[in-house]
């Protein structure tokens, strides 16, 4: 009787163990997971495009709602010319700098006339 508890208990510390194992490991690759993501998405910036790592899609939204917003409010005659995300993950000009670990991206955002809107667009 007294080996059967050892047991049990032999195998519940086992349990344990490989129960916080296999959670290192599954934190251990998340972690690089997202590592190599933002190298590959630093990689891109140095490419000259941007990674949707870097600039999540609904960061862009927010940010292209913005600038759109304050148009609309100081210069009711100007709007974006490009509303689709891809020209601004792969053809908008924009710098990037650092400062201590935080990086700064500057995208430019090109604006038009009401007037002129169509012709952007459709391209």
């Amino acid at each position: 009787m007294h080996s059967c508890k050892e047991s049990r208990n032999q195998h519940r510390q086992h349990d344990i163990i490989m129960g916080k194992v296999l959670r290192f490991l599954s934190n251990t690759t998340v972690q690089l997971t997202d590592i190599e993501a933002l190298y590959h998405g630093v990689q891109a910036l140095m490419a000259g495009s941007i990674s949707h790592f870097i600039l999540p899609h609904d960061r862009l939204a927010i940010a292209l709602d913005h600038v759109q917003q304050h148009l609309a409010q100081n210069q009711p005659h100007m709007t974006l010319s490009h509303r689709d995300f891809g020209f601004y993950y792969n053809q908008a000009d924009f710098k990037t700098f650092r400062r201590d670990n935080i990086l700064f991206l500057v995208v430019e955002v090109p604006i038009t006339t009401e007037g002129l809107a169509h012709s952007f667009r459709s391209n």
